[in-house]
């Protein structure tokens, strides 16, 4: 064993001494630091590698007492390393110098053009190459300069480009300055003929650019028409495109103009109707002048039109739209916006009318209170209610009208609403309620609302479900509750009163099975979030939480806040998705319901997992219906999640173990066992799997579609997947006793009994063994007269060394003294 390891470790070490002496003649693999000293530091390298080598060498022959055997070993194996690796090498420098030649031969063709740079890149190419096979110095300062040359010429061409371009779109200074960059890399005609022809073009942009500024200057001063006509003069002599986009505003402006100019005409003659029409066709033309939409706003005031005027002088601050703003809120009756308004200017005529308005202001609110007082007295509750809304928007806050409005109007409205059994009414308000403050309380009157306009309607239950059982979930915050004198409530006890709510929905919904339909639509929406609530109960971080309030899936989806709240990518999270009543009806055993109520899309990664779990159940629910073919694609799309459930392995292998006697066919029971294999792979699919594959090899075997050691092969690929598959191995043996049977009874035809023998014994049949030496031994019987003494104790032989212990024949090896 150690002259073994002392020959390996001796391989290896001609190797290194091999690598070692290359990097002394030849150099290592290229590097980027091909330099002198670098060249140095790789012969160094070599000699002292190889003087280590050898120095082990030596150590490794006396630790291990090596013969001479091992140094001509060492040393023809090193030998030929050295000529495989200096082969390698000298092909390397070979081509190498075959590529710089073609490089320097493209370099020696180019011709110094800046605008070509074709035949420079193809040199690059070659050099690069060759640089990849060997460490040249020479060679890598060459492909240094020629990368340096072409960036050269890649900025030139740039700035040519760009300089023709602006020259082109008529910024000939811009363009100027770019060539001369250009012309700072390379002198070249080309490039001094653009120059010259912008510096000729120079002269008629700076007359363009200052007419330009003119025709602006004009434009801001309201000279449109002046400005307008040197614009055309401008583009007489000077085509550019930001000329042509002047002309074009300045005819905007022109048009925008004339309306305007008719819209104040209008307003002066009192036709305000009139100027607002043409002020906004004024706006639409030209939105960004302010001055048009102050005068539309002022306008449409005048007019009568007070909350549009108003909105337009939204942000507007000089003194005359302050006025007229603070004016619209006074019509309006909107008294402390106006105040607010006109307190921004500093008049004396207009805190006079600030006065004014301090006067209407007071009127209008003991007037206002007086009604809400007398309307309270007369048991009109609504327009009290009404009128005390419209006084704290009018008002803003007033201690004595809010105690009023809420500890006394609304109070007593609900009052009356519920006394009046208006069913309609009560959850209209209800509604309301819940919209606004989203609170336990709002969502219980809502629950109570709902149930008792179902009572007289079922058709409304579908509303009820929701709200009814996410209040139900929150009874546990309920204080009303927890708080009862006589009883400590815990835990046990919400749960009961929780069963008891569900009962009573229950008998709500049972109300409606007449209409079969409804029934199981009502029966869905039920089962999903009651689930929802059992899982939650399980473990309260399984839910959804919006302000406080446990929201079950059937009120989730029409909250106003979902948006705000993030959905896992958890299983519970599925069921307030599209498919949360598919799942729901999985989760409770019912797969046919579920697999009806399967959506047809995924629109997410959460959906994609109530998919896969749809999937399984509608996969098992098709093997318990003996429909595999149709089992077989939900199974497929359920795949991905069998390793994180163990549970739904061992269902599938029970549901294809009870199909095994089902299954007529031995095409389909083969079909259907390959895809249970490829689906679970566990030890009863492999079984039945690997059984119907090795019949299935055989049945060609003996149609003679295929030769026995294709047979073989084929099933010896199967005993990877179950090695000590009985019927399998049973097989093999067969077919192997047959092959080697035939073989065998040639040979004996022949007389060949050496080879006949030797075959039975490389065979791997036992049979095969045990009926050649009973061959043997039959012979022996047959021919005793006729064959040689010698003849007849080799047959003997023969048979004891197929079947050294085998009882039929021990007698007869006992009779020749075998045994």
């Amino acid at each position: 064993m150690l002259v073994f390891l002392g020959y390996a470790i001796g391989f290896v070490l001609a190797f290194f001494l091999a690598i070692s002496l290359k990097a002394v003649f030849l150099g290592f693999p290229p590097n980027k630091d091909n330099n002198y000293s670098s060249r140095q530091l790789e012969i160094l390298t070599g000699l002292g590698g190889g003087i280590v080598i050898i120095f082990i060498l030596f150590v490794l022959k006396n630790w291990l007492a090596l013969d001479q055997n091992f140094i001509n070993y060492f040393s023809i194996t090193t030998f030929v390393l050295i000529l495989f690796v200096f082969y390698r090498g000298i092909e390397q420098i070979k081509k190498s110098r075959e590529l710089a030649y073609q490089g320097r031969k493209l370099q020696a063709d180019d011709t110094g053009n800046p605008f070509e740079i074709g035949k420079l890149s193809e040199a690059l190419k070659f050099y690069q190459e060759a640089n990849k096979l060997i460490n040249n110095p020479k060679l890598r300062s060459v492909e240094k300069n020629i990368e340096k040359e072409l960036e050269r010429r890649k900025e030139f061409l740039d700035f040519f480009k760009q300089g023709k371009e602006l020259g082109n779109r008529g910024y000939f200074k811009k363009a100027l300055e770019v060539l001369e960059r250009a012309q700072a890399l390379y002198s070249h005609h080309r490039i001094g003929l653009e120059i010259q022809k912008c510096k000729l073009e120079v002269e008629k942009e700076n007359i363009c650019q200052v007419r330009l500024k003119k025709a602006q200057e004009l434009a801001r001063q309201g000279e449109l028409k002046q400005s307008r006509e040197l614009i055309n003069q401008t583009l007489a002599d000077f085509q550019r495109l930001d000329v042509k986009n002047l002309l074009t505003k300045v005819e905007q402006i022109t048009i925008a103009f004339n309306y305007f100019e008719q819209g104040v005409a209008g307003e002066k003659n009192g036709d305000l109707n009139k100027a607002i029409d043409n002020y906004r066709k004024a706006l639409l033309i030209t939105p960004e002048l302010i001055d048009i939409n102050r005068r539309l706003g002022i306008t449409n005031i005048k007019a009568g039109n007070y909350r549009e005027g108003i909105e337009q002088l939204e942000g507007i601050e000089d003194t005359e739209s302050i006025y007229f703003r603070g004016y619209g809120y006074a019509r309006l009756q909107e008294w402390r916006k106006a105040r607010r308004e006109w307190k921004k200017i500093d008049r004396p005529e207009i805190q006079e009318q600030i006065d004014l308005l301090t006067r209407y202001s007071q009127r209008e609110k003991l007037t206002l209170q007086k009604e809400i007082q007398e309307l309270i007295q007369e048991e009109n509750l609504e327009l009290a209610r009404s009128k005390s809304e419209v006084f704290l928007q009018k008002f803003g806050d007033d201690p004595q009208v809010i105690y009023n409005l809420y500890s006394h109007i609304l109070p007593r409205i609900d009052q009356q609403l519920w006394r009046s059994k208006d069913r309609e009414k009560i959850v209209i308000n209800a509604e309301r309620e819940w919209e606004k403050k989203r609170n336990l309380e709002s969502l219980h009157n809502l629950a109570i609302a709902l149930y008792y306009r179902s009572v007289e309607n079922p058709a409304t239950l579908e509303k009820l479900i929701p709200v009814w059982l996410s209040a139900t979930a929150n009874l546990n915050l309920n204080t009303s509750i927890r708080n009862i004198v006589w009883k400590v409530i815990d835990d046990v006890d919400i749960r009961d009163l929780e069963a008891q709510l569900t009962r009573i929905l229950e008998a709500l919904i049972d109300r409606t099975k007449e209409d079969l339909n409804y029934y199981l639509q009502l029966r869905d929406l039920y089962r999903r979030d009651t689930v929802a609530l059992g899982l939650l109960r399980d473990n309260p971080k399984q839910g959804i939480h919006i302000n406080g309030l446990t929201i079950l899936p059937g009120l989730y989806r029409t909250h106003p806040d979902r948006n705000t709240v993030k959905l896992p990518d958890q299983f519970w999270a599925t069921l307030y998705t599209r498919w949360g009543e598919s799942v729901a009806a999985c989760l409770q055993g019912d797969r046919v319901r579920g697999v009806a109520l399967k959506p047809l899309t995924c629109q997410s990664t959460l959906e994609q997992i109530a998919n896969t779990f749809v999937s399984f159940y509608q996969g098992c629910h098709y093997l318990q219906q003996k429909q595999w073919q149709k089992a077989e694609n939900p199974l497929k799309e359920a795949k991905t999640a069998l390793k994180n459930h163990p549970e739904w392995i061992e269902e599938i292998d029970r549901l294809y173990l009870e199909l095994q006697e089902e299954i007529e066919g031995f095409e389909n029971l083969l079909r259907m066992n390959r895809n249970w294999y490829e689906l679970v792979q566990t030890p009863n699919s492999k079984m039945y799997y690997v059984r119907d594959q090795a019949l299935e090899i055989v049945g060609r075997l003996d149609e003679q579609k295929i030769d026995e050691s294709k047979a073989l092969s084929e099933l010896e690929k199967l005993k990877q997947i179950d090695y000590n598959h009985a019927t399998l191995n049973e097989l093999i043996e067969e077919i192997i006793f047959r092959k080697d049977a035939r073989e065998v009874r040639r040979l004996m035809d022949r007389n060949q009994f050496y080879e006949a023998i030797e075959k039975a014994k490389r065979s791997r049949s036992q049979k095969l063994r045990h009926i050649t030496a009973q061959l043997c031994l039959t012979l022996l019987l047959e021919n005793s007269q006729k064959f040689p003494p010698e003849l007849l104790i080799e047959l003997v032989r023969f048979a004891y060394e197929l079947c050294p212990e085998d009882p039929e024949f021990r007698e007869v090896y006992q009779l020749f003294n075998l045994i």
